[in-house]
């Protein structure tokens, strides 16, 4: 059990998925392999846990570590399938920043995750959020006008205002400057602009994730992180060790002590391989 202290996490889309967010077999190998010599692994990543079975299949099998989801807004044990840790959108002030940008970007629209998959107001949609929607959300959410949301009691994980590239670089600053003290800001693409509450990202979630996983095995551990875009920087800098594919943006290698493969050739895989040696 020679690498029984290492906790590794990975973001999903673009570092452990490969392109149209297919298993790469070589991940999965290596994975079976680094567990079996007593290495945690799971994710860190943007998404929620109640859509992750869609793109992986039996996740409880794959981590053997509670993940890291929305963005560090949800830590959720898949084995146990409970959340360890829930921090949540305001939902009063996520609709007056959604309401204000619109004003400052009318093209780009929000949406908003919850357990049961993305709510959207349909008077502030466009194609992105339609098709994310359609694909992502159950009957119980979907698109609601403000008037029928729930805000006494809204599990609201992270709101995310997708659109054309240069529309996000115009609006991003603006709700920066006047919503700073509520949300955390990042991003996972030119087209999705993500917020979370304030205090809340991935680096703080393998904080916790780190210390639960020391409580639980009663030992240290050395913390392990991949991923390729800025919505990974924090988690990146904040582990002790940091990879990232050769698809990542050039200011995230700037920061990794690594760069392995391409996403689709099994950086995960590779990356582990470097561990172990």
């Amino acid at each position: 059990m020679r690498l029984d202290n290492i906790l590794f996490v990975s973001d999903l889309d673009g570092s452990f998925l490969g392109k149209y967010s297919r298993i790469v077999p070589r991940n999965i190998e290596a994975i079976e392999k680094f567990k079996a010599d007593g290495g945690l692994f799971t994710a860190c990543t943007g998404r929620i846990h109640s859509r992750l079975e869609e793109t992986i299949p039996y996740p409880e099998k794959l981590f053997n570590a509670p993940a890291i989801m929305s963005n560090g807004a949800c830590i959720y044990d898949f084995e146990s399938s409970k959340s360890l840790r829930n921090i949540l959108l305001p939902p009063k002030a996520t609709v007056e920043m959604m309401r204000f940008a619109h004003t400052v970007a009318p093209t780009v629209a929000a949406r908003i995750t919850t357990p049961d998959g993305l709510l959207a107001n349909p008077e502030w949609s466009n194609s992105y959020v339609e098709r994310d929607v359609q694909l992502y959300s159950t009957e119980r959410v979907g698109f609601k006008p403000l008037c029928e949301w729930n805000f006494d009691n809204s599990i609201w994980y992270k709101a995310v205002f997708r659109g054309e590239a240069e529309d996000i670089v115009q609006m991003r600053p603006a709700l920066e400057e006047k919503f700073s003290d509520v949300f955390h800001f990042t991003a996972s693409s030119p087209q999705y602009f993500e917020v979370v509450p304030r205090g809340c990202s991935k680096a703080d979630g393998l904080a916790f994730l780190k210390k639960y996983c020391e409580e639980k095995y009663q030992k240290p551990f050395v913390t392990v992180a991949l991923g390729d875009y800025d919505n990974d920087r924090e988690v990146l800098e904040a582990a002790d060790i940091s990879f990232c594919p050769e698809n990542a943006n050039e200011s995230i290698k700037a920061i990794c002590d690594y760069t392995v493969c391409q996403n689709d050739d099994g950086a995960v895989a590779e990356a582990i391989e470097i561990i172990d040696n």
